[in-house]
């Protein structure tokens, strides 16, 4: 958690995406979630930092942190899609969702246990893939690091053959925060193009103009979104880019759900 994720970096900013989760999903989400922080890659943070404080003074310390905290986030009376704040809609007691079926992918905590990397996509990115891999008509895929490497390459040519129309929504030059990601992408581009792939990258001024996606002020905006939409019917967020790093190396977590009218 940082300010950048709130609109409160002086330099940059980032567009993100966020799905809250409600019924049975939700016990899914919750056994990775304690599948990680049971592991033994998790470490207690007395192991780590020493005894705590004694709770009173840690709570009078944490009381006082916060009284003094004075954070510059400004309340909107929109997201980016048209919906009001979900705190609003909580104490209204009309919190706006879609029923709709939905599976969830993540990869095992042991694969951040050292070692060398395997190969092969893990659970995360398979997932994906498998949902991609199923498109019919179209494919939208928005992922600030894109690298498609050569298991996503094939993918988009297949695709490509077969009718599916693909669109990448990725970052340019100006707004990402990894220069070394965007120039490895570059060399890809050539190609893509050449298969059919529609590209856009972020443009920092048309999108902070725009006032479609927050309030940057002088920031740099930054996607920071992994989303990807299949045939407008199938909706795929979750932490995976379609990139080396998050099929061999990091541990990643997504969720596909099967709702037009959230794809719409």
């Amino acid at each position: 958690m940082a300010d950048e994720y709130f609109m409160g970096h002086p330099e940059a900013n980032f567009i993100d995406m966020d799905v809250l989760s409600t019924g049975a999903i939700v016990a899914d989400l919750a056994a990775v979630f304690d599948r990680y922080w049971n592991s033994d890659s998790a470490w207690p943070i007395a192991q780590v930092l020493g005894p705590p404080a004694p709770a009173a003074q840690a709570l009078a310390r944490f009381d006082a942190a916060v009284a003094a905290a004075r954070p510059l986030v400004p309340d909107y009376p929109q997201d980016p899609l048209g919906q009001g704040p979900v705190e609003q809609q909580l104490q209204q007691g009309r919190l706006l969702q879609h029923g709709a079926r939905a599976q969830v992918f993540a990869d095992p905590p042991d694969k951040a246990a050292g070692g060398a990397p395997g190969k092969q996509p893990t659970a995360a990115m398979q997932g994906l893939l498998q949902a991609l891999a199923g498109a019919r008509n179209e494919v939208v895929i928005v992922s600030p690091y894109f690298l498609p490497g050569d298991v996503g390459m094939p993918m988009m040519r297949r695709a490509a053959e077969h009718g599916v129309r693909t669109l990448v929504f990725t970052n340019s030059l100006a707004t990402t925060d990894e220069p070394l990601v965007h120039l490895h992408y570059s060399r890809y581009r050539p190609e893509l193009l050449r298969i059919g792939v529609r590209l856009h990258e972020v443009d920092p001024g048309t999108t902070r103009d725009s006032g479609h996606f927050g309030n940057f002020g002088r920031s740099t905006p930054r996607l920071h979104a992994k989303v990807a939409l299949v045939d407008r019917r199938q909706v795929l967020v979750g932490s995976v880019n379609l990139d080396a790093r998050s099929a061999i190396a990091n541990t990643e977590m997504g969720v596909v759900i099967d709702s037009p009218k959230l794809a719409a």
